[in-house]
Parts: structure tokens; sequence; C-alpha cells
């Protein structure tokens, strides 16, 4: 695995969350949808809003699966980013994997909670990069 390829690996947690958060909205759009309602000003049924609303409701059943498809995929993503990170030797560095690549934190963040230089925390995300490149082989 080159480095490239391990940085990807790492990052898929967060491309995952994000599409799931994508999807909660879309499937909080589809709610707003199926719950609209518009008044009746007679007594005539109306059978073209009831079919409607059958598909907003059938859209948002099919959209409950696609989500827990992705949260799936987000769990399996999550415990193959902290088995890479375990990786990494000292538990210094997989915190700073963890934050980065777990909690999403930035260079600053990871510095400030840390109490760390910048500098001084990517020269430890290069540090655990390498290791896990060498305790994989």
């Amino acid at each position: 695995m080159t480095k490239d390829e391990l940085k990807r690996k790492l990052k898929s947690a967060r491309d995952c969350q994000k599409l799931l958060e994508n999807d909660f909205d879309e499937r909080q759009r589809l709610r707003n949808l199926a719950e609209r309602m518009t008044p009746v000003y007679s007594n005539a049924p109306r059978n073209r809003s009831a079919k409607n609303q059958d598909g907003k409701i059938l859209d948002l059943v099919e959209y409950e699966a696609i989500i827990t498809d992705d949260m799936n995929k987000l769990v399996q993503a999550l415990a193959e980013v902290r088995a890479i990170i375990n990786y990494a030797g000292n538990d210094r560095l997989c915190l700073v994997l963890r934050m980065r690549y777990l909690n999403y934190y930035s260079w600053s963040k990871i510095a400030g909670e840390l109490n760390y230089d910048i500098k001084h925390v990517e020269r430890l995300h290069r540090i655990a990069i390498n290791n896990i490149l060498q305790n994989m082989r």
C-alpha cells in the first residue's frame, strides 16, 4: 500500500459520514413532502393527491433502505480506519490520527487540543503514516 492509498483509506470514513449526512437531509426533505397537506375546498375526492402522497411515502421507505445501507458502510469504514490507526505504534501517534480521521479535526484544532505547534502535529502525522506503512508489511 502506498502513502496516497493509505491516506485515501483513512479519509474514507469522512466521505461515508458526509454521504450519510446528505442522506439525512434528503430524508427530511422527503418527509416534509410526504407530510405536506393541501387544503381541500370541495367535498369531491381527490384521487390525484392521494396517489401522489402514496408515491412520496414509497420514496421515503426506499430512502430509509439507502440510509441503512450507507450507515453500514460508515460503520465498516470506521472499523477499518480504527484497525489501520492501531498500526501507528504509540498512543500519541494514534491520538493524532484518531483526532484527524475519526473526529475530523483540522490541524490547528488538533494542535490546540494537544498544546502542540501545528508543524509538530504534522510531523507526528508523518511519523504515524510511515509507522503504519512499515507495520502493515
